[in-house]
Formats: structure tokens, sequence, C-alpha cells
């Protein structure tokens, strides 16, 4: 089994001679193995829920919770060898970067894994050892600590255009819509997509109306049946002058599953707008892969061991 490895702040290195004196982190989960609906490039930010997981927690002396930022960091891990990623954890989830593009129904080739328990482990930084690539502790630069202000998770952008799995089906779209404009009260079109986050972008002006609009959390392994998540509400798209790609609609509180959205226009309208007219041009969220991580890996003098449900 590859385990990481990295050097003190202390060790040196060169170009001609490998420096052997390694660390290791202490404990290790591997993030189980995924098929992505849709082709998902190298950098983008992927998460998972590690709610119930103590990653970057810990119980000092006096048995008081505390929280240590730089003791972990996720790896893709191909055969012997191990890439850290920008990592970042932030409320319930860690936050991660794909080290490679993944593509759509392809299992991935490796596996992604949390190292964690380990003081310094974010500040690592790559170093010539030897002329080979390793890792050192840094106190200067930090390429894989990730900053939760960079992470953009909620941003799987899906346009009129897109061609991924999650998209728009405009109902009646020779009559009743145009390019993502309806001019017609009781035009309807559905959306789906992944929670926990979901905004929805189109069009105000003058002479633009209502829509409502509705969310239907669907059956998984856990919930057996369909639930109404959020029911109809009603949007108003009137303003004084018109603006394209505005934000109508947004929620970033939905449960891990996924959903199904309807969308219906209104005879109803604002009592200054001129007209019904409504306009979408696209909707984001985050892109769920619904990872889960595995039970947990202690390292002890490069012996490793598995601790079923995490128990020390």
């Amino acid at each position: 089994m590859a385990w990481f490895k990295y050097l003190k702040s202390t060790e040196n290195v060169n170009s001609s001679t490998v420096n052997t004196t390694y660390s290791y982190p202490y404990c290790k989960r591997f993030i189980d193995r995924f098929t992505a609906r849709d082709t998902i490039s190298s950098g983008t930010w992927i998460f998972a829920n590690i709610s119930d997981i103590n990653i970057n927690t810990y119980k000092d002396t006096s048995l008081e919770d505390q929280t240590d930022q730089t003791s972990y960091i996720v790896t893709y891990e191909k055969g012997d060898n191990v890439y850290p990623v920008e990592t970042v954890i932030e409320g319930d989830y860690i936050y991660f970067k794909t080290y490679e593009l993944h593509t759509a129904a392809e299992e991935v080739t490796g596996q992604y894994a949390v190292y964690y328990n380990t003081p310094n482990l974010r500040k690592i930084n790559t170093v010539n050892n030897g002329g080979t690539t390793g890792y050192r502790i840094d106190s200067v630069s930090n390429p894989f600590y990730a900053n939760y202000s960079s992470v953009n998770t909620g941003q799987y952008l899906v346009n009129l255009d897109s061609d991924s799995s999650y998209n728009f089906s405009f109902i009646n779209p020779m009559t009743d819509w145009d390019n993502g404009l309806s001019t017609k009260p009781a035009s309807k079109l559905y959306m789906n997509f992944t929670g926990p986050k979901f905004t929805l972008y189109g069009a105000k002006g003058p002479n633009y109306g209502k829509f409502r609009i509705k969310f239907t959390a669907l059956s998984d392994n856990i919930n057996t049946t369909n639930s109404l998540a959020l029911d109809w509400q009603t949007i108003d798209s009137f303003a004084r002058t018109y603006s394209d790609n505005q934000q109508l609609f947004a929620k970033t509180d939905f449960e891990e599953r996924d959903y199904f959205v309807e969308i219906e226009t209104l005879y109803d309208k604002n009592v200054l707008s001129n007209g019904n007219n409504i306009k979408i041009t696209s909707y984001s969220f985050s892109y769920n892969l619904y990872l889960k991580i595995k039970n947990e890996i202690v390292n002890q003098s490069n012996n490793t061991f598995t601790l079923i449900g995490g128990i020390r």
C-alpha cells in the first residue's frame, strides 16, 4: 500500500542525492472511487461530507475539542505514486481539487485519500529531491494549503447550450419558449441538479412578469420515495431597467440529494410591469459526486492496519 511521505522543514535536499529521512502521516482514509456522470476537468473543486469524522479536530489534555487546520491533506494515488492536491475543510465538508481530468461514465483510474492527524501536513511544498519530485514542509510557500474563499463548488454552470446530463427541459419549445424566453403565461420548464447549492439566473426588466418554482427531492439509497423539498415559490422578474443573467433564486442548504425543479410562468405580474416576459438563461449548483470516506488506517512504524468504524 502506497503511503504519502514528506520531509520535515529541517531536512536539506539537492538535485544529486536523495534524502530518505522521510516522515509519514499518522492516519489515512481512502475516498471511494467514483464514476462521474459528466466529464470533470483537472483542478475542479469536489467535496465529501466529514460530519461524523474527526479529520481536523482532536481532544487536548483537558479533553476539550481543538482544531488544527494544518493537519490534513488529500492526495490522488495511482500505483506507487501519491500526488497531493489543494485541500481545505469548512464546516462539515472537506473540499479538494481533482488531480486530473475524469471522463464521464468511466470510473477514476486512481483513488483519492485523506491523510490527517499530522501537524503541518498542509504546509508542504514540492522540492527537487535527488532529481525526483518530493515534498517538504515549507514555512513560506504552501501551494496545497487552500483557503475556503477560493472554493467554488456551487458554480457548476448549466446554460442553454450545455450538453451535460444536468440540463433544461423546455415544454413546447417551439411555441412557448424562444432561447429561454417565454411571453406566454402557463409556460413550463424542468431542470435537475444535485444539492446542497442551487442558483437560478435570468433576465429582469420593465416588461417582465412572475413565475413560480418548486423543488422535489428524488429517491435514493437512503430515501425510498420522492419528497417535496420546497413548495411553489413565486419570483417577480420586474425591474425598472433591463438586465440579463441576474440571480433570480438561490438556496444553499438543500440536502445532499438529486433534485427535480419545475418552473411555470404566471398570469399575475407586478402592477408596474408592461408584460409577462420570463427569461431563464442558466443555473449553477454543487456538482455532488456523493463521495464516501472509508475506514481509518493508522501508520505505526510504516506498518499499517485498519480500524473498523474509525475507533481508535
